[in-house]
């Protein structure tokens, strides 16, 4: 992680950086983080009293999380995608060209997300590689919070209700600042000059 801040690479370190981004692309920032939240389990666990227990659940959510994401970033980077003639990119310049050039380039989802991306978009159009990944992604929030799928949406609807009432208080303050303002100016164009 380090590293990859760093101005000056070391020979080990741009290896290994350029591997973790060739097959993990925009995600590979997330495997040094998730290396030292395991280092720091590790050491809870060896001096602790009680070691931290992590339920298998929660894990198996935060890999599906992590592969949902990568193929969102990889439907992401296809928006890139442009043949020189301006035409629509085939499944097949996608497999043979565009996504090799993304996971040289270390940019998506890597080799990971660009793979998997391109099993979903050839049996399922892009559409449904979309809508796969973002099943995925609550899918894998739904293991992490150990929740069902009828609280995950009573979450949701929540969320939006509020921030549904917020616009709205926010549009009623904006009218009662700028109603004087608006009288008048009403007023000076009713008058006569």
């Amino acid at each position: 992680f380090l590293s990859r801040l760093s101005s000056t690479r070391g020979q080990l370190t741009e290896w290994v950086n350029a591997l973790l981004t060739q097959t993990f692309g925009w995600g590979a920032i997330a495997i040094p983080i998730a290396m030292m939240a395991i280092g720091i389990w590790l050491i809870a666990r060896h001096f602790g009293d009680e070691a931290p227990v992590v339920p298998s659940t929660r894990i198996f959510g935060i890999v599906l999380l992590y592969i949902g994401v990568l193929i969102l970033m990889q439907y992401i980077d296809t928006y890139s995608y442009v043949n020189k003639d301006g035409s629509l990119v085939t499944i097949d310049a996608l497999q043979t060209v565009w996504l090799p050039i993304s996971i040289a380039r270390g940019s998506g989802g890597g080799w990971v997300g660009a793979n998997l991306y391109f099993l979903l978009a050839s049996n399922f159009t892009e559409y449904g590689a979309f809508l796969s990944a973002v099943f995925l992604l609550v899918v894998g929030t739904m293991f992490i919070l150990s929740i069902s799928a009828a609280e995950l949406a009573m979450i949701v609807i929540s969320i939006g209700r509020s921030f549904g009432d917020a616009r709205q208080r926010r549009a009623q303050r904006r009218v009662q600042t700028t109603a004087p303002d608006l009288e008048q100016l009403t007023a000076e164009a009713a008058s006569p000059a």
